[in-house]
């Protein structure tokens, strides 16, 4: 795995080391690779045929992996119309644009490809897809944090850290959260164009992102403005604003990444004009982070899940890991040990004093807004912002910097030193990822601390946002700088302690714990209330079962509608295998939803209750033939449903098991 090399210094001792340079990267990949079959296990041993996890959004991802594929395969070809009937496919019949209702997974479906050609396994590709994403998020951290400190032992850190993050495993079942792997490789490029020039790292950094806006449109957004400054604080720290070449050359870089993500965005665009509303507000504060998500776990992580459970809720098991934190707050510390040791800031009684006097006029004003808040007879709590006015004593804090810069020339030499190192703004990235991950209004414990946070300016004003739910997943970008951070605070100790690696891999290997939760499940059926979950995981397309063969056989312009209806897991299983007979169907499930699709779910989630109401819904509706899975309603309700549907006037074309294929029309 290293290279073993002898030192003239050390008497010709031989001592190892690790490969540099990509021989060294491909080492990492190896250990990544490795780290990620033990953390997934057991999926390793079942990759062709079940999914890790839930059967909810994993088969929804794993349907529009396949539709991707086959329609990148199609426009490869010259057939330019499956562009059109790619984003109109066969669920949620007819509702148009059906495929912008959610992620389109176009940079995954490129990435497994080959799998597809040479497989056809739908569930393969979609677990290779999500295997995927743990060792390229890992060397990508890796190769940036290798860059960012030069010290191989913090960056094999740094990577396990962003790719191995506890977080993860709470997000399992989305694989477009998970394909946060391109962001690191972006910023790696763009610092490598920047100290070579080459054309090859500046087309690398272009492609990075559009890879990633082509991964996850919730990063497509988030991550933008990170990369501007980030970009921007690159060039400064390099005094390279007068340099044309390299300016024009971003320039370049920034209109090809726009001209190959606009065409792609253009039909979530149209979706919005033709009535697909921007998301509610109570809901983006509903999947909003808590204050205390950041210390909640996922129930089955061994080390950490029966005790960080702060706030569970949706979207909240936000918890980076120790490790991590730790050693993010350790980089900081080291960071201002050096620059106050470097500026002789101790020194300085009046720096001292004023630093003081700062602090006690913040506390007075806390102290002074919650005694008018007693005063006022009401119970004060730290909670509640209406109560002790937190807004106005963080207005003070957030002014004390200033206020700072404005009296102390030895805090303005500290300042101007800290802007110039890659903690700072590491630091700062991260913060802020952390602040609008809590969403427009920040609570605590579901209780409101600020109502007005600053993600609600980019919710109202900012084109985009308004279609986003989860602000939560901006968890991710922090994880990142935080990663990148604890590299940084790894290598400065490393440049005192000869033995650093040592560390480094006790710390890594309790890194990788604290996000383990193996064995992961697979095929687990999700709650359907009072419905019967289906048996089993998924048949492969080219197997499907008998009553979905019999639908391949039928008319070309058959539509099918399946009961129950409306049920997650079963709405699934319909989308799922209309990849093998290629009917359009009425049931559907996405990250968004028609209008009609509430309209259809009061009328036929439970037929018996009003069977006048429910044959009126399905005469109204462009179906030809209905499939009752009578083994999904309890007891001898699907036997009653499919009777009922025979004196309507339906026809039975064919039973299989207890799966009834009927034609309404």
């Amino acid at each position: 795995m290293a290279a073993v090399r002898g030192d003239p210094r050390d008497g010709g001792v031989r001592r190892l080391e690790w490969p540099r340079g990509w021989q060294g990267a491909a080492w990492a990949a190896v250990v990544y690779t490795g780290l990620t079959i033990a953390w997934t296990w057991p999926l390793a041993t079942a990759m062709p045929r079940s999914l890790p996890w839930d059967m909810g959004d994993p088969v929804l991802n794993t349907w529009i992996l396949r539709w991707t594929c086959e329609h990148l395969t199609a426009l490869a070809a010259g057939h330019w119309s499956a562009w059109h009937e790619w984003w109109n496919p066969t669920f949620f019949h007819p509702a148009p644009l059906a495929l912008a209702y959610s992620e389109h997974l176009v940079a995954q479906a490129l990435l497994v490809l080959p799998v597809h050609l040479t497989t056809d396994n739908a569930i393969l590709c979609y677990n290779v897809s999500l295997l995927s994403t743990y060792v390229l998020s890992a060397l990508g951290a890796f190769l940036l944090a290798r860059d960012l400190t030069g010290n191989t032992a913090a960056a094999l850190l740094a990577g396990v850290l962003f790719g191995f993050t506890p977080y993860r495993i709470a997000q399992l079942s989305h694989l477009q959260v998970l394909s946060a792997q391109w962001m690191p490789f972006a910023l790696y490029a763009l610092r490598r164009h920047l100290q070579t020039g080459s054309r090859r790292s500046i087309v690398g950094f272009a492609a990075s992102v559009v890879l990633q806006n082509l991964s996850c449109g919730y990063f497509l957004v988030y991550f933008f403005p990170f990369l501007a400054l980030w970009t921007a604080g690159e060039v400064t720290a390099r005094g390279r604003w007068r340099d044309r070449a390299l300016l024009q050359r971003l320039a370049v870089a920034g209109a090809a990444i726009v001209a190959l993500t606009t065409p792609f965005l253009m039909p979530y665009y149209r979706l919005r004009q033709i009535g697909f509303a921007a998301r509610p507000l109570d809901e983006v504060r509903f999947y909003s982070a808590d204050v205390t998500a950041y210390w909640t776990t996922y129930p089955t992580q061994w080390l950490w899940g029966s005790v960080l459970r702060a706030s569970p809720g949706p979207e909240n098991e936000l918890f980076p890991g120790l490790v991590l934190i730790v050693l993010a707050g350790v980089s900081i510390a080291l960071m201002v040990s050096g620059i106050i040791t470097a500026n002789r800031v101790p020194r300085s009684r009046g720096w001292r004093r004023r630093i003081a006097v700062v602090a006690g006029l913040a506390g007075l004003a806390a102290i002074v807004m919650t005694v008018q808040s007693l005063a006022s007879g009401r119970r004060v709590w730290f909670s509640d912002i209406q109560r002790i006015r937190l807004s106005f004593v963080l207005t003070v804090l957030a002014l004390a910097p200033v206020v700072l810069a404005a009296i102390s020339a030895s805090f303005r030499t500290a300042a101007v030193a800290a802007l110039r190192r890659a903690e700072t703004w590491l630091a700062l990235g991260a913060l802020s990822a952390v602040v609008f991950s809590f969403g427009p209004t920040i609570y605590s414990h579901r209780l409101p601390l600020i109502r007005r946070a600053p993600y609600l300016f980019c919710y109202l004003y900012v084109p985009g946002v308004d279609g986003l739910r989860v602000p939560a997943r901006l968890a991710m970008i922090a994880v990142l700088f935080l990663s990148m951070l604890a590299a940084c605070g790894i290598a400065t100790i490393a440049n005192r302690w000869r033995r650093a690696w040592i560390a480094c891999v006790c710390l890594g290997i309790l890194a990788v714990l604290e996000g383990l939760a193996a064995p992961v499940p697979l095929d687990r059926a999700i709650p359907v209330g009072r419905f019967v979950s289906p048996e089993g995981g998924l048949e492969p397309i080219s197997a499907p079962p008998p009553v979905y063969t019999a639908v391949a056989a039928l008319p070309g312009e058959t539509v099918l509608i399946e009961l129950p209806y409306g049920i997650v897991e079963w709405d699934l299983r319909a989308m799922y295998y209309t990849l093998a007979h290629r009917r359009p169907i009425i049931n559907g499930y996405s990250g968004g939803m028609p209008d009609s699709y509430q309209v259809n779910v009061t009328a036929l989630q439970d037929p018996l209750v009003h069977p006048d109401r429910t044959w009126n819904r399905l005469q109204s509706l462009p179906a030809t033939h209905i499939l009752v899975h009578e083994a999904a309603f309890p007891g001898r309700e699907g036997l009653t449903i499919t009777a009922w549907l025979r004196t309507q006037g339906a026809v039975e074309i064919g039973r299989f098991n207890r799966d009834v294929l009927l034609q309404l029309r």
